[in-house]
């Protein structure tokens, strides 16, 4: 994945040398970004080195955009100032947005999603899963478990969203707050 997207990267420095910020980021949205975020509503890297791979070629893919290279320009003001959110984030939006799809259709059902067996106040009651459980560290960062521990620690007002565009509009409104 990181191969191909650093490829793809390195065609648009090539090509868009003079073009305007605008272009380059829209160039990036497009063509570079889809490739970081291959398939991240099932898979998600949870080893450090994989996501720090990731994040770095989005890095990269910033300063190009803005055109600063400094050593001295902070890479999290660049990405503040083009609203390019982490990748990790917008891994967990998407994640939780499949979730939710998944939760609230009426044509796909889920084995193993339960409801929890005990009630805590912690918990939105009604609106929890029991989280799921492996022996082996892959399973337990796959998909599913880690979906059920991100949709658990949601606010209830956040989680009793029905409607999928709306839910979608207020998680990354969530994201994008609680990561400033």
């Amino acid at each position: 994945i990181s191969a191909n997207a650093s490829k793809s990267l390195g065609f648009l420095r090539r090509n868009l040398k003079a073009a305007p910020s605008n272009i380059r980021k829209l160039f990036y949205i497009t063509l570079v970004r889809p490739q970081l975020e291959y398939a991240c509503s099932i898979w998600s890297p949870y080893q450090k080195y994989l996501i720090d791979s990731l994040e770095r070629i989005q890095n990269r893919a910033s300063r190009f955009i803005a055109n600063n290279y400094s050593p001295q320009s902070s890479i999290s003001q660049i990405k503040q100032e083009l609203s390019l959110p982490h990748l990790n984030i917008r891994r967990d939006i998407a994640l939780l947005s499949f979730f939710h799809k998944i939760t609230h259709s009426s044509r796909i059902t889920v084995r193993g999603l339960q409801k929890p067996h005990l009630t805590s106040r912690r918990l939105h009651d009604h609106l929890s899963y029991s989280r799921v459980y492996g022996s082996t560290n892959a399973f337990n960062k796959s998909a599913l478990p880690r979906a059920i521990r991100l949709w658990n620690s949601l606010p209830d007002h956040i989680a009793s969203q029905t409607n999928y565009d709306t839910f979608r509009h207020i998680l990354s409104s969530h994201f994008t707050n609680s990561s400033d």
